[in-house]
């Protein structure tokens, strides 16, 4: 066998020797992100975990016992026009819903409205039909999957404030944001907030028209007395291109966070969630997912009982110190399970599992994916042709013709 000297030069020792340390740190239970499509910088050691499976969850269907008494939040992220993988999404929810008899609640942290690019290209895992749709074919999509819920990302105003004034009426599931308000607002709670006179007070008498959306939505259990707060956050460094409306950001947005837990709490919400989109990229410290829930803390309590987010395109479970916050990257590789009990109204699982999993354990919705199918073909035939040489007939053609709404 043949030894290789290892004395090397001392440049190639620290060569070596950074690479063993970046291989060690990306190997811990700790991580940070670093450039996908977008450069987003991400330092906060947050915590993962190992990916979850849907196989533990059949193996109690296959037991004859179910999740009854239990609401299941299912959650996405940053989806960017992966639509094609939206039939599994569904068939979770049909999975949990029909299969293991519990409440399920399906919901989005934002930016469902745009390709993610790649050298200005849709990427591989992007459908194709965001721009050419104005992103109204998000929409439609999700409301194909029966989406309950979304708040918005900073990609839902891509194509301009009229776009999304056109899209989102569309939409059959509820969205909310309550950091996105009238200018004149905005700008009085962003001095008050500069000038530290900024209180709970200030919100209090804000009316409804003044949000840009409902700022929030309390779920009531169809089958318990469970009531679960949800409400929305944008990142301030986004735009909504509108010159009517602005973000609030730093002190206001943290008095924004506290009202609206307050409001939810008020409204009975046993359990407040936040569908973040401000997630934990470097550039923006101090309005980071992990600073609304370190500045709403107050010892070992928080208004804020778990946080959805988004934006940072982070694969991650919890915060450092096991703030309970996560988030499932982006394009639909992973989809976060919350099991909520609704009678202790706790919440007693969190797990974060991959598409593959999915994949692995359910066959998509055939329903679903016949819908999804027949919006690619509107929008982007050529997603399908390079893939496999032809395009998806639909089966059921008037089906299809009232899922898809010319965007004219």
């Amino acid at each position: 066998m043949t030894r290789h000297n290892v004395n090397k030069s001392p440049a190639i020792r620290v060569v070596m020797s950074l690479a063993m340390a970046t291989f060690m740190f990306l190997s811990s239970g700790f991580g940070t992100s670093v450039a996908h499509a977008e450069e987003k910088i991400v330092s906060y050691k947050y915590k993962t975990s190992d990916p979850g499976s849907i196989s533990e969850f059949k193996k109690l269907a296959e037991e004859g016992k179910d999740l009854s008494g239990k609401t299941v939040i299912i959650s996405t992220n940053d989806v960017h026009g992966a639509i094609q993988k939206y039939p599994y999404v569904a068939s979770l929810k049909n999975f949990f819903k029909n299969d293991l008899h519990s409440d399920v609640i399906l919901v989005d942290s934002g930016d469902f409205s745009q390709d993610k690019k790649e050298k200005g290209n849709p990427g591989a895992d992007s459908a194709g039909c965001m721009e050419k749709s104005k992103g109204f074919a998000g929409v439609l999509a999700m409301n194909a999957v029966g989406y309950d819920l979304a708040t918005l990302g900073n990609h839902e105003f891509e194509y301009g404030f009229d776009a999304y004034s056109k899209n989102a009426p569309e939409a059959k599931f509820k969205l909310i944001n309550s950091n996105i308000l009238k200018e004149d607002v905005s700008k009085t709670l962003k001095d008050k907030g500069k000038k530290g006179t900024l209180s709970l007070e200030d919100f209090k008498s804000i009316g409804s028209k003044q949000y840009l959306c409902d700022a929030n939505y309390l779920y009531e259990s169809p089958s318990s007395d469970l009531k679960i707060g949800f409400f929305g956050l944008l990142a301030p460094e986004a735009s909504t291109k509108s010159s009517n409306y602005k973000i609030l950001k730093d002190k206001a947005l943290y008095t924004c966070a506290q009202n609206q837990a307050d409001e939810l709490r008020k409204q009975g919400a046993n359990i407040v969630i936040c569908l973040s989109h401000l997630g934990l990229e470097d550039s923006v410290t101090d309005n980071r997912s992990i600073d609304i829930y370190t500045n709403l803390s107050d010892g070992d309590s928080n208004p804020v009982d778990l946080i959805l987010d988004a934006h940072s395109h982070t694969l991650f479970f919890s915060g450092e110190k096991d703030e309970p916050i996560m988030s499932g990257e982006m394009l639909l590789r992973n989809v976060g399970i919350t099991i909520i009990d609704n009678e202790s109204k706790t919440i007693d699982k969190r797990i974060i599992v991959p598409l593959n999993d999915l994949k692995a354990n359910l066959d998509p919705d055939k329903d679903t994916e016949e819908a999804i199918n027949a919006i690619i073909n509107k929008y982007n035939p050529d997603f399908f042709n390079q893939a496999t040489g032809e395009a998806p007939e639909a089966e059921n053609k008037s089906t299809v013709t009232d899922i898809i709404t010319l965007y004219e």
